[in-house]
């Protein structure tokens, strides 16, 4: 069960889940291989590493971003689409070529909330400015 799915409020409807990019998934693939050219003594590292992506979920609502991290304990982030001041993505050359990276989303009041190892940060970016100002025109 999504994260949503267990704390939606009344009237709210999921719009995106953003994926995460080839970056973040780089170690388990990396782990899987020298699992099977070890015979599989490392494979329980890359079923760990395999856990650690599966429990990340980030998207959107039409009220809020959020983003969960629940591996061994659970971290959640939110934030009310009204609340937000600016949005920036944040790439370097490696992940600009592999089109990876974070959005990185600041409240009015100075909170930051980080959404990582994203697939298409700047399609992120632009879905969350669009929301901004569909909500700001509404």
């Amino acid at each position: 069960m999504s994260y949503i799915e267990d704390n939606g409020v009344l009237g709210e409807v999921k719009r995106d889940e953003y994926s995460l990019g080839i970056l973040a998934k780089l170690p388990f693939l990396c782990l899987m291989v020298l699992g099977l050219l070890t015979i599989g003594l490392l494979m329980p590292l890359a079923i760990i590493e395999w856990f650690r992506i599966v429990s990340i979920e980030q998207g959107s609502t039409n009220r809020r971003i959020y983003s969960k991290k629940y591996l061994f304990s659970s971290k959640s982030e939110e934030m009310k689409i009204e609340e937000i001041a600016s949005v920036i993505s944040v790439q370097s050359k490696i992940q600009e070529f592999f089109n990876n990276g974070s959005v990185i989303v600041t409240s009015k009041d100075g909170r930051q909330m980080s959404l990582e190892h994203l697939s298409d940060p700047v399609n992120v970016m632009r879905d969350i400015d669009s929301m901004i100002k569909h909500e700001v025109s509404a």
